[in-house]
């Protein structure tokens, strides 16, 4: 039986200007897993979002984010879905 890993999709929300080391962190901590092997044998795939440091988008983008990631998902794997 042949089986294909299925990316992980794990999201964040954070601050571009302000947050570069924590994005530089969980872009580390990503390659180092799937180096190992992934999770369970599927990769981890990461997606960035900038909220801009503002409270009130947030929600939105966040929204946005879980919205991209469902729909990306149901998209067969020769599609982008490098970008939400």
């Amino acid at each position: 039986v042949l089986t294909i890993a299925v990316p992980i999709k794990v999201g964040m929300l954070l601050e571009f200007d302000l947050d570069i080391a924590t994005q530089y962190g969980a872009e580390l901590a990503m390659a180092q897993i799937n180096q190992e092997g992934g999770v369970l044998g599927n990769p981890l795939l990461l997606i960035i979002k900038d909220n801009k440091d503002d409270p009130d988008l947030t929600p939105s983008h966040g929204c946005g984010m879980i919205s991209w990631i469902n729909h990306s998902s149901e998209r067969n794997s020769t599609d982008d879905d490098s970008k939400p």
